[in-house]
């Protein structure tokens, strides 16, 4: 199934859970593939073809969001939807990535001691963000096994993390799995990601998945 049914019928299952507000779905034209193939070069990556299929015939663009009026549905799924980036965007975040790292080589000392430090200069180089999260978190493509892992924005700052689980081998996989509930956003998502990525069957998403499957 293409990202774009799968968004989709996410996106129609919400509109009818009780007491779930889901705003517009958000699209864009696809982009033509002289643009898709220089955004490419510039990455010196080439999109997983399920991608490269929502990009060149779907929508280069894909975002909504939803929100619970109560908590009918528990504390920790309040609020969810996605934010596919486009792949200017994607490249845009790439690069200024990039820029982070070499910023943080310069300073030595402060790599040599902060374990988070040294994660983002060993992993954001490798990583290319297609999905975005409002706290600068990200869901990436592993550049050389085009799995998707998560992308802990504050990774510097030490403490527990969850910085580089990978999430799914694939991206339609993670959309499916993830698409069970609604592409919900919660706070603190080190709860909720074991070593088989995103614990949909976790109790805490139990009424939601049960509302959107009966949807």
């Amino acid at each position: 199934m293409e990202i774009l049914n799968i968004v989709k019928s996410t996106y129609e299952k919400l509109s009818k859970v009780p007491e779930i507000t889901v705003d517009e779905l958000n699209l864009a034209s696809p982009l033509g593939i002289d643009g898709l193939t220089e955004i490419e070069n510039k990455l010196d990556f080439t999109f997983p073809e399920i991608l490269r299929e929502l990009y060149l015939y779907g929508s280069q663009y894909v975002s909504f969001n939803w929100m619970a009026s109560s908590n009918t549905y528990g504390e920790d799924c309040k609020l969810g939807g996605i934010t596919i980036l486009s792949p200017e965007m994607i490249a845009d975040t790439y690069l200024e990535m990039l820029q982070m790292v070499e910023e943080a080589k310069l300073n030595n000392d402060e790599l040599e001691e902060n374990a988070g430090l040294q994660a983002l200069v060993n992993d954001w180089p490798n990583w290319i963000p297609i999905i975005r999260f409002m706290n600068g978190d990200a869901f990436c493509i592993n550049k050389n096994l085009l799995s998707v892992v998560f992308l802990e924005h504050d990774v510097m700052d030490g403490g527990s993390y969850i910085h580089g689980v990978e999430l799914d081998a694939s991206v339609d996989g993670l959309l499916l799995k993830w698409s069970q509930i609604g592409f919900v956003e919660v706070y603190d998502w080190s709860h909720y990601i074991g070593e088989n990525g995103i614990e949909v069957e976790n109790s805490v998403f139990t009424k939601l998945r049960e509302a959107i499957a009966n949807a």
